[in-house]
């Protein structure tokens, strides 16, 4: 997996011992343990030797050891040993923790984590733990790495690192507030509970209050749009305590609030088996998907597969279920990992009028190009490549402004205005797959509707 960076700003750190699992008995004269993890510990150790490697303490043993081994291949963790055992270990102990030992200070090694708010739509304000690397350990809170300092972040794998710490931050809107506090009363501590009062309206995943010890809003209970914070005192909080709270804030007003769908189907075919006629509407407002011609209908395990040959489509309307017939404002969304044909891929259409006209069309260009067409043909609106790759994509007009916007990722890839006037009704309902020669070809894991204009942050994909 390619090396990933991104910017953000410091929540909170602290301090943990650098440890691993003991994963298999060790028995008398074995020169290697195995362990979960040897990345707590490397070759160039920290005891107050040159030697390489360091020292472990483990079910009450210190042991020298003198390398690590990850075996990519086998998945195998390995501590090689200066010395055989002359204690064997038992992985069934109550104790399998195996702790990086400074022996220049008698004491545990630890090692520094973060968590820190990323920038960046896409992350939707969900703050991210990461490791402190070694080119900036010795953060503290109040000096070097407090609260809302910016840092750079990178990922190798599945594992986030704070690389660097005070460049500047491309986290805007976003500000950050580390100095909101407030003094527990006498009254306070008589009731069993304090409450907070906050200068701005927080990102809800952001918040991270400290009493004593940082805690997340598990702990109380936030109420985001009076800026207010309820906290059960346990009995052991003197007056006069303060608790600190660290967030970010949007600059100016705050976002507007993801819109529910009117109708979202995830083509993931839970219990189901190829063949069946219907996909529940998750939004809960009845819009169950009939599927055309089930007997080519094929499940790729968290997708629907469209062969890209056979007439197939899934409609809104199955018995007594509503259709969808879109005439206002509305929002189109899916999420799919179309093939290259060289061919035009309706992945989302509404039928109008006659054969091959449309209220709208919306997927890909014969050249692969995410496009949406509105209404017929009048407006079309065309993005970045998206056949070869998992791609999430959303379309919406503005029945007060007449905007029309395609969205590819996240990101606004094309705008145009057309008339703010209604469209025209559809002589057919909408649906998922083009039974004409407009065919789909490859996995489409969701589709969604809105009966408002809503952005792409209503329709968050998960990872591939």
């Amino acid at each position: 997996m390619s090396r990933e960076t991104v910017t953000g700003r410091i929540l909170v750190v602290w301090e943990e011992p650098a440890r691993t699992t003991l994963t298999a008995d060790a028995a008398i004269g074995a020169t290697q343990i195995q362990v979960d993890d040897v990345s707590p510990f490397n070759a160039a150790g920290t005891d107050d030797t040159d030697a390489p490697g360091g020292w472990v303490q483990v079910q009450g043993q210190l042991l020298r050891y003198v390398d690590t081994i990850d075996d990519e291949e086998s998945g195998a963790q390995t501590i090689v040993l200066a010395a055989p055992l002359t204690t064997a270990l038992n992985a069934d102990d109550e104790d399998t923790a195996v702790v990086a030992w400074n022996n220049l200070y008698g004491e545990p090694d630890t090692l520094q984590n973060a968590e820190v708010l990323p920038a960046g739509a896409r992350f939707q304000g969900d703050p991210i733990e990461a490791v402190v690397g070694e080119q900036v350990h010795g953060l503290a809170n109040g000096d070097r790495g407090g609260p809302g300092e910016p840092c750079t972040l990178e990922r190798d794998g599945a594992e986030w690192t704070v690389t660097a710490v005070g460049r500047p931050s491309t986290a805007k809107p976003l500000r950050f507030e580390a100095d909101d506090y407030h003094v527990i009363t006498a009254s306070e501590v008589t009731a069993g509970t304090a409450t907070v009062s906050l200068s701005h309206r927080p990102v809800a995943e952001s918040l991270v209050a400290v009493l004593g010890i940082p805690q997340r809003p598990s702990n109380y209970t936030v109420d985001y749009d009076t800026q207010m914070i309820t906290w059960p005192l346990t009995g052991f909080e003197p007056e006069g305590s303060e608790i600190w709270v660290h967030y970010a804030y949007y600059l100016g007003p705050a976002p507007p609030p993801v819109a529910p769908p009117t109708a979202v189907w995830y083509f993931d075919f839970t219990g189901m088996t190829a063949g069946e006629i219907s996909v529940p509407d998750l939004s809960g407002h009845g819009y169950t998907g009939a599927v055309s011609n089930p007997s080519v209908m094929s499940l790729a395990n968290d997708a629907m597969f469209f062969n890209g040959t056979d007439y197939q489509n899934v409609t809104p309307g199955v018995g007594s279920s509503p259709h969808l017939d879109p005439t206002g404002e509305f929002t189109l969304a899916f999420d799919a990992n179309l093939n290259t044909t060289g061919g035009e891929q309706v992945v989302i259409d509404a039928p109008w009028a006659f054969f091959y006209q449309w209220a709208f069309k919306f997927g890909a260009d014969p050249s692969g190009h995410a496009y949406f067409v509105f209404p017929h043909a009048d407006y079309t609106l065309t993005g970045p490549v998206i056949t070869g790759g998992r791609h999430t994509v959303v379309a919406n007009w503005s029945h007060a402004t007449g905007v029309i916007n395609l969205y590819v990722d996240g990101v606004l890839v094309a705008t145009d205005s057309a008339p703010a006037t209604p469209i025209n009704t559809p002589n057919g309902p909408m649906q998922v797959g083009n039974p004409d020669s407009r065919y789909v070809s490859g996995k489409v894991y969701r589709a969604g509707y809105w009966d408002v204009a809503t952005g792409p942050s209503s329709f968050v994909t998960p990872e591939a």
